[in-house]
């Protein structure tokens, strides 16, 4: 999750691949009010990341509560993109294939969205895109997963687990020291991926038929649909707070 501080900034019009897609696809590698290309670059003007959506304070107050949801899917330039990308399909994938499209497809939205109201609520001066937040969340409720079910892995999935503790650490540790990093949304989605994660991670069983050996996911999401849309509602629940709070 990239940010900007611009106070000029104005308001302005509105499964794993289908995802990576849609980021791409909503890339803006354009810099400065001459908007001159330049594709590596963190100087990026923050009245067009507003046009096409980004998080900024101001609008969303005014109405534009869309802005929850659409700086998931921009991003700043095009390294901002291509390192988001790899650990999408670095990570998403394997997730994906732990928890199934549809439950993978609602941690990630929600987290993302939850990343966002986090940024509204502790950045309210930065413009703010990226999917990072969400990237955090799934990696959250794959950490989760890896608690619930370590005594299925090699000397209890300590290894896994001691690699992802790295891993965020690291992140977290470069959104301290590198600028135009909102580290509020990785925590919001990390935090909000754990919770998801303990509610939603699936629970494997082996099951003997047939003359094989097959796991069998015990919680599967088709029986936690009220517990999905709890969650939808304490979302939005969370969304309200903030603004209410924030003068929304």
């Amino acid at each position: 999750m990239e940010r900007w501080a611009d106070s000029k900034a104005s308001p302005g019009s509105p499964g794993s691949l289908p995802l990576a897609q849609l980021s791409c696809g909503a890339s803006q590698p354009t810099r400065s009010r001459s908007l001159q290309a330049n594709v590596f670059s963190n100087a990026q003007n923050a009245d067009v990341l507003v046009a096409y959506g980004a998080k900024y304070n101001e609008a969303i107050r005014a109405g534009q509560y869309w802005r929850f949801v659409t700086p998931i899917f921009l991003h700043a330039n095009i390294l901002h993109i291509a390192l988001n990308m790899l650990n999408f399909f670095v990570l998403g994938i394997i997730i994906e294939r732990i928890f199934g499209h549809l439950r993978f497809l609602f941690i990630y939205l929600v987290t993302g969205i939850i990343s966002i109201i986090a940024s509204f609520a502790f950045a309210p001066q930065d413009v703010s895109v990226g999917a990072s937040g969400a990237i955090f969340g799934i990696v959250g409720a794959y950490s989760v997963f890896m608690l619930v079910h370590r005594k299925a892995f090699r000397r209890g999935g300590i290894p896994v687990i001691i690699w992802l503790v790295v891993v965020i650490g690291i992140n977290l540790g470069l959104g301290l020291v590198i600028p135009n990093v909102d580290n509020y949304a990785h925590l919001g989605g990390f935090l909000s991926g754990c919770i998801l994660g303990w509610f939603f991670t699936p629970h494997y069983v082996l099951v003997t038929g047939n003359d094989q050996t097959q796991l069998k996911d015990t919680h599967r999401l088709a029986r936690s649909w009220p517990l999905a849309l709890l969650t939808i509602a304490a979302t939005i629940l969370l969304a309200l707070i903030a603004l209410h709070f924030m003068g929304g």
